[in-house]
């Protein structure tokens, strides 16, 4: 990579401080942009010794303006910002679950109003590949510059609304759409890598999220059972075409999957989209077992769990769903 400067959306939060943490110790020149523009402090109030190796700015993903001459600098984008487990969880697990019980789990605590979903897990990250798309590059490399997209695994229905991962799966298919127009525009395109993680946890920073971690990383470890997975009247199948195409219309299915799916320390998250950035046959979806095995070298999964690189085509029937 001709420049390692890596711009990270949401830097300051739970997940983004994750990875420019994991930027700084790879040896990258880290921009962290978000609304405030502060610096990471723990919960304790304390800056860590990594967070003066970051430029922290402030900036709207949807004011262009205020970071694409950054963006024109960078190598790489990671955008981390999103609703629920990125903003919800700033406030803590309980807030979050009273957040649920109240019934106000489409909605961003910070803010009122209505479409957050929308606005901030998809619209947000295709605003910020639009502008790295049309800024253009002061780095030497001509290739398709990486952008990572934190997503998630389709883990947590029916406890949270469907919107909150069918924005996911949205964002993904637009920022593919963006890439392929792109390159049939005569551009180089985007690298665009999903990681999709399940519950992300830390026993000093989300400490109340350690224990359903443990239990969940309990449940992996046992014999897997083919049990079917029933449909409930109270509970309608989903009619989005990106999660029917998934087998995934049936809001059960998602806790099927979320007994089956790993726990990840958010570090390991943090350490797998800076891999995902370096290596250049990563490409499209990261499931949790793959998430893994780019941060580590390991899995508990298969090598198909890791994204691979996408055809023409391949990219094409993406960005048409």
């Amino acid at each position: 990579m001709a420049a390692k400067r890596i711009a990270v959306v949401g830097g300051s939060g739970f997940l983004g401080s994750a990875v420019c943490k994991a930027a700084v110790a790879k040896g990258y020149e880290v921009i962290s942009l978000s609304r405030s523009g502060k610096p990471f402090k723990t919960p304790a109030g304390h800056h860590p010794a990594w967070t003066k190796k970051v430029d922290w700015l402030p900036a709207s993903a949807f004011s262009p303006e205020s970071y694409a001459p950054t963006l024109a600098a960078c190598a790489a984008v990671v955008h981390t910002v999103g609703v629920l487990l990125e903003s919800d969880y700033k406030s803590g697990l309980p807030e979050a679950l009273r957040g649920l019980s109240l019934r106000r789990g489409d909605q961003n605590p910070l803010t009122k109003d209505q479409g957050v979903y929308e606005r901030m897990n998809r619209d947000s990250a295709l605003a910020v590949a639009r502008t790295f798309l049309s800024t253009p590059s002061s780095t030497s490399s001509p290739s398709a510059r990486p952008f990572i997209y934190i997503s998630a695994a389709d883990v947590f229905r029916p406890l949270i609304p469907a919107r909150y991962i069918e924005t996911k799966r949205e964002a993904e298919a637009g920022i593919a759409r963006l890439a392929l127009d792109d390159i049939q525009s005569g551009g180089a395109g985007l690298r665009d890598v999903y990681l999709r993680p399940g519950l992300m946890y830390h026993p000093h920073l989300r400490p109340l999220s350690t224990l359903p971690a443990a239990l969940l990383d309990a449940l992996t470890h046992l014999p897997a059972l083919p049990l079917p997975i029933p449909s409930l009247p109270f509970l309608p199948p989903s009619t989005h075409p990106l999660l029917t195409a998934e087998g995934a219309a049936n809001p059960l299915s998602a806790v099927h999957r979320l007994l089956r799916t790993p726990p990840l320390h958010v570090d390991t998250v943090g350490r797998a989209a800076v891999e995902a950035v370096e290596r250049a046959a990563v490409q499209g979806p990261v499931e949790p077992r793959g998430i893994e095995g780019l941060a580590w070298g390991k899995s508990r999964g298969g090598p198909e769990e890791v994204g691979g690189v996408r055809t023409a085509e391949q990219q094409q029937q993406q960005a048409a769903q």
